[in-house]
């Protein structure tokens, strides 16, 4: 289980794995951002926006889940998230083409890394910034996978609308399954 700090966590550590696309000679100066995409466009160079819109509660069964005996310590509650992103992609000088170009190479990375390692995470943690200083994730019992979701024109047009500002060149992941359980002692059940 990991402790709250496990969304800021997936979020930086899937930024990470997006950061490869500078390995890319030319791809060098993109810049990833996990901004709305209302606020995301701060200036005109190559970027990689990634943005966490929405979280959805979700039922996990675990294989290693102790059955409790009666009497004995009850188990602390654990919430499970899936956590949906949308990964937009902006060209040099915000050029189409160029945002294509982009959006595909990150695209290729989440295909060719669609789990999160516990390696990448540490990384992330011991590297990242305040918000993900105190997690835990990587002591996960799960992975964190990395799917495309299909979004129809429809659904886009509505997320885009939301936000008040003109479409760009999207697409949307989730990623899945985050287990969070606060860190309390359990109490004896009755």
């Amino acid at each position: 289980m990991s402790n709250p700090f496990a969304v800021a966590a997936v979020t930086a550590a899937f930024g990470n794995l997006l950061a490869q696309v500078r390995d890319e000679p030319t791809l060098v100066e993109t810049a990833i951002s996990h901004r709305s995409p209302d606020e995301a466009r701060t200036r005109t160079a190559r970027q990689l926006n990634l943005f966490l819109y929405q979280v959805i509660p979700a039922q996990w069964r675990s294989p290693e889940a102790p059955n409790r005996a009666p009497g004995a310590e009850s188990a602390r509650p654990v919430l499970t998230l899936q956590l949906r992103y949308l990964l937009t992609a902006y060209g040099e000088g915000d050029d189409d083409l160029d945002a294509q170009h982009l959006l595909v190479e990150a695209m290729s990375l989440v295909h060719e890394n669609p789990v999160l390692t516990r390696e990448q995470i540490r990384d992330t943690i011991a590297t990242g910034s305040q918000a993900v200083a105190g997690s835990d994730l990587a002591d996960q019992v799960e992975p964190i996978r990395l799917v495309s979701l299909p979004l129809s024109i429809d659904e886009l047009g509505t997320l885009w609308s939301a936000f008040r500002t003109k479409y760009r060149l999207s697409v949307a992941y989730e990623a899945s399954v985050v287990l969070v359980e606060r860190t309390r002692d359990a109490s004896a059940s009755l």
